[in-house]
Parts: structure tokens; C-alpha cells; sequence
């Protein structure tokens, strides 16, 4: 991956406000290389001229890869309304590429038993293919604004909205690939996962609170909720869809399950604290939710797992012993909040992981 930015901030007034910030454009140039090694194939013909496909001994290295180039503007603003009050808002272009386990080079040659092949190109009618090297990443355009206030030197109201219009999505897609073979060199089909055209939409909110008294006791709150329209179709029991080498998409099947949304996505996520911080001491209770979100699992990722909504305790304190020792104590899932996994749908159980609570005790010692 090569990558070059230009980036310029800016520091001025306008309207009697004093205005900050900065824009710029990133071009990124990504070129991927997939290596993999398989056995040998030898052609044997019987007799009858008869050609059939058999495992040699020794291993072959295998070699495929794709490269695109993308060019990623942003842009960012933040205005000093009054002294307490900040405004801020940013668009930007985003990026997100396929997992290097999805970028794997396996092909493995389908011959057709039924006939009785006097040619290579009678003997090999396509490619077993896994993993697709030149999967393009997917691409996103991003709005948003947020509104801060700070009515004292601890203390912040925060409230912001945020809308992605983002490229999302998989399909399997039917390409001609060349393969040599016995000096010859073949074009075969392969369908392997590429990156959809298809664009979707995600709308959120998001507020925090913090505020400390006098006293040295704190709270802090913070709260998401969003929504979006895209949908990850079950590899078996969704909507399938195939296109073939001329760009033809038919369906394969029609989905008996209702499709999951984004990965990890949680449509409401909640966090509160409250602390007592006076002097050397720190201590803090802290609850944390989220509603059910979507998972991939299987190796190639694409059967739907819903992970079930959960709220989880933790508590951690800390004391500064002195300039250069503190000790601090730890517990994470402190009532043992399970994992429950639905596979599928939501509400048909298939997994439960107790953890249980985990705590931690340490000592840092600085000079």
C-alpha cells in the first residue's frame, strides 16, 4: 500500500466568530499479491485417447492479485460560537478493505465425468475457486455535526448527528481466468465473492454528559442509537444471486430468513459512570449496554449469528501513593453477564459463553 496526503488547516474569523480547522485529500494505491502452492496435475490418456486429470507428486505455486487506487478528501470544521460553546461538523470520504482471509488464492480445476474427453478443453469445464484476491474495498461518503457545551471546566454536553451513505454488500460473480496447462493456456470460469455497486444508509445520534461537583463525585453518560437500511444476506437460507461471465445476475434462491444488518452492528449503545475523584483516590463504577448485533461466522463469513443484547458491570479504583507508586484494583463483568449467541434468527439459541468476572490487581512504579 502507497499513500500521499496534502492537508491544510485554517485559523481565522468570520462573523464575528473565530473559525478552525483543516481539509485535505489522501490518494491511496493498493496492489494485492496472493500466493498459495497445490499439487501437480498430470494429464493421462488411456487406450481409447481417453484424457482424465490426476495428482501428481510434487507442489505447484499458484499466484493471483488485484490493485485499485482511491482518493479520499475530508474536510473539517470547528467554530468558537461563544466561550462555552463549540460547534463542529466534517465530511469526509472512507475506506474499508476486505479481510486478508478473504483475499486467500485457492483454485482447484472441475473436470466433467459424464463425457469421454479427447481434449483439455473438453476435460476442463471450470475452476473450484476460494478467496478473491482483487476484491475492491468499499467505499463510504460521511456527514457529520455536533454541538458541545461546557458549563464548567469538568463538565461537557455533547449532542451530534452523523449519516453514511456507504457501499456495502457481496455477491458472487462468475470471471474467465487464464491457466496454463501443459504449455497451453486456458480460460476458465471462476465465481468467487466480489464487492457490490449496491449503496446503503446509516443514520445516527449520539449524546454524552459529564459533570463533576465539588464533592469529587462524577457521572458520565453516553448514548447512541442508528439506524440503517443495509442487509447481509445468508449464504444458504437468504436471497442468492449470481452473475455470470456476460454480466448476467440471476437468483439462486429465495430467502426463508430475514437478512442481518451491518457487522457489529448495534442499533442502541449505552454507557454510564459514576466516580469519586478527590486527591490521590479514584474510583469509579461503570455499566455498559448494547442491544443485539449481527456476526458473520463459519470460515468464509457469511451465515448469519446474532449476538444477544447484554449490560455488563465494572468497577476499578486507583491510589497514588506517592510521585512514583500507585496501586489500582479491577473487576470486569462483575455479575457474570453471559454471551448467548442465536443462530440464524434472533431467538433461536445456539451458543451461551460464561466468562464469569475477571479482576485484576497491579502496582506501577515510575522514576
Amino acid at each position: 500500500t502507497n499513500s500521499a496526503y496534502v492537508m491544510t488547516s485554517y485559523d481565522t474569523e468570520m462573523f464575528g466568530k473565530f473559525i478552525r480547522g483543516n481539509f485535505g485529500l489522501r490518494v491511496v494505491d493498493t496492489e494485492v499479491t496472493s500466493i498459495g502452492f497445490r499439487n501437480t496435475f498430470d494429464v493421462v490418456t488411456d487406450e481409447l485417447g481417453v484424457l482424465s486429470l490426476v495428482t501428481g507428486d510434487s507442489l505447484e505455486r499458484i499466484q493471483g492479485g488485484g490493485d485499485y487506487t482511491e482518493v479520499l478528501p475530508s474536510f473539517n470544521l470547528v467554530v468558537n460560537y461563544s466561550e462555552d460553546i463549540l460547534l463542529r461538523g466534517g465530511v469526509y470520504r472512507g475506506m474499508s478493505r476486505a479481510d486478508p482471509s478473504d483475499l486467500g488464492y485457492s483454485r482447484t480445476f472441475q473436470t466433467d465425468d459424464d463425457i469421454a474427453p479427447t481434449s483439455l478443453a473438453d476435460l476442463l469445464v471450470g475452476v473450484n475457486g476460494s478467496g478473491n484476491p482483487n476484491t475492491q474495498p468499499l467505499m463510504s461518503w460521511n456527514y457529520d455535526v455536533a454541538f458541545e457545551w461546557y458549563p464548567n471546566e469538568d463538565s461537557i454536553f455533547a449532542f451530534g448527528v452523523y449519516y453514511k451513505q456507504f457501499q456495502g454488500g457481496f455477491q458472487q460473480e462468475t470471471v474467465l481466468e487464464n491457466f496454463e496447462i501443459n504449455g497451453e493456456t486456458f480460460a476458465l470460469p471462476v465465481t468467487s465473492a466480489v464487492t457490490t455497486d449496491n449503496e446503503s444508509d446509516l443514520f445516527g445520534i449520539e449524546t454524552s454528559i459529564a459533570y463533576r461537583w465539588d464533592s469529587g463525585i462524577g457521572i458520565k453518560v453516553g448514548y447512541n442509537y442508528a439506524d440503517t437500511d443495509f442487509e447481509f444476506e445468508d449464504s444458504l437460507y437468504g436471497d442468492t444471486f449470481i452473475t455470470d461471465v456476460d454480466g448476467n445476475t440471476t437468483q439462486l434462491s429465495a430467502g426463508i430468513i430475514p437478512p442481518g444488518s451491518v457487522p457489529g452492528f448495534s442499533e442502541h449503545v449505552f454507557s454510564t459512570q459514576v466516580y469519586y475523584q478527590i486527591g490521590d483516590l479514584d474510583t469509579a463504577v461503570i455499566y455498559k449496554y448494547r442491544s443485539e448485533y449481527f456476526q458473520p461466522y463459519t470460515s468464509n463469513g457469511t451465515r448469519l449469528r446474532y449476538v444477544d443484547e447484554v449490560g455488563v458491570w465494572e468497577a476499578r479504583a486507583s491510589y497514588k501513593i506517592n510521585d512514583h507508586v500507585r496501586v489500582k484494583v479491577e473487576a470486569i463483568n462483575l455479575f457474570s453477564a453471559p454471551k448467548s449467541q442465536d443462530y440464524y434468527v434472533q431467538g433461536n439459541l445456539g451458543e451461551v459463553n460464561d466468562y464469569g468476572p475477571r479482576l485484576f490487581a497491579g502496582v506501577s512504579v515510575k522514576y
